[in-house]
């Protein structure tokens, strides 16, 4: 029994000491939305590869924001009457909400359930 205590003893601190790897701010915002838009990996790595990065921590601010527009305009595609509508929208209900200070996740969420609430076969 006191094997088992010691046992324990020398687990607990090695269990404390493990920290989760840290996730660069960029990878990990291309991740959330990625997921959110449940947009497929492989285009994220083809968009990636066609500027010649792996990741998205690799690119400047202004990338990633190309990105997410990207993906974001992906998931538009068969939800407006034309691509301007969806560009427009996305302007004004994700960039500009992201400029007044709305999580950005937040913001697309919205506007996927106000696009998809339009939607005349959902209605």
């Amino acid at each position: 029994m006191l094997r088992k205590d010691n046992q324990h003893l020398l687990v607990q601190p090695t269990k404390q000491a493990v920290t989760p790897p840290t996730i660069n701010p960029k990878d990990l915002r291309v991740k959330e939305v990625r997921t959110l838009l449940n947009y497929p990996l492989d285009l994220v790595k083809e968009w990636l590869h066609s500027r010649n990065v792996t990741s998205p921590s690799e690119l400047d601010s202004l990338q990633i924001d190309e990105l997410v527009k990207t993906m974001c305009l992906a998931w538009a595609g068969n939800k407006f009457g034309h691509p301007n509508h969806a560009a427009s929208s996305y302007q004004k209900h994700i960039v500009d909400a992201v400029a007044r200070g709305v999580d950005e996740t937040t913001a697309i969420s919205d506007w996927m359930e106000g696009a998809l609430a339009q939607l005349p076969e959902l209605n």
